[in-house]
């Protein structure tokens, strides 16, 4: 009896509240970065209930051996494969890291929100149709608010946000002169914008979707971050290709695009290549783009030093410290030729996972176009995921580190708005 009342205060939560909190969740990041990676959590919560939620014990037994298929299925799709051939790598590399405790603590996070997410991609699976409709159509409300959010902060220059964290969190309120717009809240906006409006289009109003992109457009665009206008750009060209293009396009860009992250870094990596690299920073006249090639020639020499095995997972934070102050400081004090990280995810695997390690995220990199071509017959899902895949690429080998939680959250939320998007569109009754 008490499992039966449970559920029934549960099934309007599950149907609506939750799937619409799920959609609206970016918005966090527009609050603190740090916030982005109770995603992951959200998801799986919001999975669980929907499944333990289920109309019944029979119904839960009998889905019993279908739900065993599907996770199977999971676990043999070829990405999956990759992901956990790079954990394992991740954590072989402890035994030479650099950074070792270091590394330790982050591939325990990133084993974690790996089968979190992976456990949400699985529970949603196994969601019954039934539910699906109304959970999709919250969800997609939950996209409205917050893209219609950063909408109004980006015309307020950011102001809405400060005021909301002055009024309502304490925070001190900063001058007009140094409100701005959140650099990781647009990057994963530009991510996981894609699924988001194919949702909103199937499940409230094609036009309420178009609409919000094209007053994304402006605001994404007018953000002093070349990445995230870049991304926006590719994403915008790889949705037209893919919706009106072959079908093969994205498994044909996942294998090129492979095929170049597991053979240039080792190939730059020689004194030779690093030396043009080097002339090229000394002509252009872009701090920023000065400062990244410079990262990226020392981490090319880092690589060229150990390419077979790599210094170990999260090696890059400590690399810098360990050459001459001359070398470390290029540009003075306080700008590091490797800050952190190198700022390019397929340099950082290399530099801190070697050859093993690049040829796993190759892999998940060719995996992922592959998974996009063959699955199901519509072109416009095949166009908002080829847009999503294209926006994190490009984000990924300009600017953040391929560890950091906030960012790897972002793939798993991407990939659960994509899961979502699959789901069957309302139908025209």
């Amino acid at each position: 009896m008490a499992l039966t009342e449970a559920r029934a205060v549960l099934h309007p939560v599950r149907l609506w509240l939750l799937p619409f909190l799920l959609g609206l969740s970016p918005v966090l990041t527009l609050f603190g970065p740090r916030a982005t990676p109770i995603h992951v959590l959200i998801i799986g919560l919001v999975a669980a209930l929907a499944v333990w939620t289920a109309a019944s014990h029979q119904a839960l037994r009998d889905e019993a051996a279908a739900r065993r298929d599907v996770t199977r299925a999971w676990w043999t799709e070829p990405a999956f494969v990759a992901v956990g051939g790079l954990l394992v790598t991740a954590w072989l590399s402890e035994f030479w890291s650099t950074n070792a405790g270091y590394g330790a603590l982050t591939a325990a996070r990133l084993t974690g929100m790996a089968a979190s997410g992976l456990l949400a991609l699985i529970m949603l699976s196994g969601i019954e149709s039934r539910v699906r409709a109304r959970a999709c159509s919250a969800l997609a409300w939950g996209g409205v608010v917050f893209i219609a959010f950063y909408i109004v902060n980006a015309a307020t220059d950011g102001a809405l946000v400060f005021q909301i964290r002055h009024y309502l969190m304490g925070y001190p309120l900063p001058s007009p002169e140094q409100w701005r717009l959140p650099t990781r809240g647009s990057a994963i906006l530009v991510v996981v914008l894609w699924p988001l409006a194919l949702v909103i289009a199937r499940r409230i109003d094609w036009r309420l979707a178009c609409a919000l992109v094209a007053l994304l457009v402006p605001c994404v665009l007018a953000l002093p971050m070349r990445a995230v206008n870049l991304a926006f750009v590719i994403g915008l060209v790889c949705w037209i290709i893919a919706r009106w293009g072959h079908r093969q396009i994205p498994a044909i860009a996942g294998i090129v695009l492979a095929a170049a992250l597991f053979v240039l870094p080792p190939a730059l990596s020689g004194s030779t290549p690093r030396a043009m690299i080097g002339e090229m920073s000394a002509d252009v006249s872009a701090s920023s783009v000065t400062h990244r090639l410079k990262i990226w020639e020392f981490t090319l020499s880092k690589i060229d030093e150990r390419p077979w095995l790599g210094w170990g997972l999260a090696a890059s934070r400590e690399l810098a410290s360990t050459v001459d102050p001359k070398i470390r400081w290029p540009f003075g004090p306080g700008i590091s030729v490797l800050p952190l990280h190198p700022h390019n995810n397929a340099l950082q695997v290399w530099v801190e996972l070697g050859a093993l390690g690049g040829l796993f995220f190759a892999a998940l990199c060719a995996a992922v176009g592959w998974k996009i071509s063959r699955t199901g017959q519509d072109p416009a899902w095949r166009a908002c995921a080829f847009a999503t895949y294209a926006s994190y690429m490009t984000i990924g080998g300009l600017s953040y580190g391929v560890a950091q939680s906030w960012w790897v959250a972002t793939a798993w939320l991407a990939s659960v708005f994509l899961a979502v998007s699959l789901w069957p569109p309302k139908s025209p009754g």
